[in-house]
């Protein structure tokens, strides 16, 4: 950067500050700022590239650069947390065999962790059912397993009181339901052949699945069977035979009336 004198206020902390030669100084190079939650960072200089170009000279770690950035943009973009109770999950998705773990922080007016109140949980499933549950107090804050849950959404309300003042938190959390073909993909042999041999069968190998063919036609058990169903009726259930011959007798009674033969 251009030689010059850099005032920066208290509140501005540094990370780098200039060296002039090899006189070490107190003006700050890389500085941030931080004003009613508003964070910003400032490189008092131009030129990065040299950087690089110094690195791979030296032939340090290529990603030392890289790092300064992103952890730089990192912090300017992420937000403080001043909330003085907040309760989450390990994670957003469990499986159905795995129990679901809470953490709690509660902290005082001066911001230090206490854990001197009690602090209550309610999860409620897909259904609207409530289950309610106490948090566990660890050194400083507090810890809840919920043990497993079956599949779906749920959803979590923990509540506190300290000094008088009433804190309460929410979240929620998923359950994916287990899929017994998921939980191994890979074939097992030893229990497969165990399979066979109990079942009087063989194990083939993917080198011997030609082997399969003659087995099949050396096997006395495989054969070609066929079936017969038969089923009687009588012909009394048959009404439609039975209208029939009704009809043609009434037919030749008609006829012999008419031809005088009755």
């Amino acid at each position: 950067m251009p030689f010059g004198r850099l005032t920066v206020n208290a509140n501005a902390t540094a990370v780098f500050n200039q060296r002039i030669g090899k006189v070490n100084t107190q003006m700050p190079l890389l500085f941030f700022t931080n004003e009613n939650g508003l964070k910003n960072g400032y490189l008092m200089g131009e030129g990065l590239w040299r950087w690089k170009l110094s690195v791979a000279e030296n032939e340090a770690d290529q990603s030392a650069l890289n790092d300064l950035i992103s952890k730089t943009v990192q912090y300017l973009s992420v937000k403080d947390d001043k909330r003085r109770f907040k309760v989450f999950t390990s994670k957003s998705a469990y499986d159905e065999n795995e129990s679901i773990q809470f953490n709690a922080t509660l902290y005082n007016e001066s911001y230090q962790p206490v854990n001197e109140s009690e602090v209550k949980l309610q999860v409620k499933n897909e259904a609207g059912k409530i289950f309610s549950y106490v948090f566990s107090k660890t050194e400083n804050g507090y810890q809840l397993d919920a043990g497993t849950m079956p599949a779906g959404n749920y959803s979590y309300a923990a509540n506190t009181v300290l000094g008088g003042q009433k804190f309460t938190a929410s979240g929620s959390f998923y359950v994916n339901a287990l899929i017994a073909e998921y939980q191994q993909t890979t074939a097992n042999h030893q229990l497969l052949n165990t399979i066979s041999k109990q079942s009087n069968g063989k194990l083939f190998m993917p080198s011997d699945l030609l082997k399969i063919a003659d087995e099949i036609l050396k096997n006395e058990n495989i054969k070609t069977i066929s079936y017969e169903d038969r089923k009687y009726d009588e012909l009394i259930n048959m009404k439609w035979l039975f209208g029939l011959i009704l009809t043609l007798l009434s037919v030749e009674w008609f006829l012999r009336k008419r031809n005088g033969e009755l």
